[in-house]
C-alpha cells in the first residue's frame, strides 16, 4: 500500500502547472504531504496548520478544502495573501478509507488573462445585480 504522500508524487502534470500540491486533512487542518514548484513555495507551504499559509491567524471562514470533503465535490475560490492572489482548488480523495482533500494553489498575481477574465467576470455580475435592483425598483414604482 501506498502512503500518503505518494499521491501528490505520482502526479507530476499537477506539480508541473501549480505552485503548491498538497494533501490535507481539512476537520484536523492539517497539512499531510505537499510538494511546491520552488523553495520559497516550499517553505511557505510546509506548515502544520493548512490555513498558516494565508496568514489570517486563523481557520479560513469560506474553507473550500472542507467543504470539499463534506460535500464531495470540487472547489474553486480566489484568495489574496500578503500582496500576492491565489487561486485554489480543492479536490476530495479517499485513501485507506479516509476522506482527505488535494489542494491546487496557483499564484496568478501577474497573469495577465486571469485577472482580466476575473475583472471580464466581475463586471457581468455587477451588470446583473443592476439590471436586478432597477427591475425590483420599476416594480416597486408600478
Amino acid at each position: 500500500m501506498y502512503d500518503i504522500s505518494t499521491i501528490v508524487t505520482k502526479l507530476p502534470i499537477l506539480r508541473k502547472y501549480y505552485d503548491c500540491v498538497r494533501v490535507l486533512d481539512p476537520f484536523e487542518k492539517k497539512v499531510l504531504s505537499l510538494h511546491a514548484l520552488n523553495e520559497q513555495e516550499h517553505q511557505k507551504c510546509d506548515i502544520d496548520a493548512c490555513y498558516a499559509f494565508w496568514k489570517n491567524g486563523g481557520s479560513c471562514k469560506n474553507c473550500i478544502s472542507q467543504k470539499a470533503a463534506a460535500e464531495n465535490s470540487t472547489f474553486v475560490k480566489i484568495e489574496v495573501a500578503g500582496e500576492k492572489i491565489y487561486m485554489v482548488t480543492a479536490l476530495p480523495i479517499i485513501y485507506e478509507n479516509n476522506k482527505y482533500v488535494l489542494e491546487l494553489i496557483k499564484d496568478v498575481t501577474n497573469k495577465t488573462d486571469f485577472l482580466n477574465a476575473i475583472d471580464s467576470f466581475s463586471g457581468e455580475i455587477n451588470q446583473k445585480v443592476l439590471q436586478e435592483e432597477l427591475l425590483q425598483f420599476t416594480k416597486r414604482l408600478l
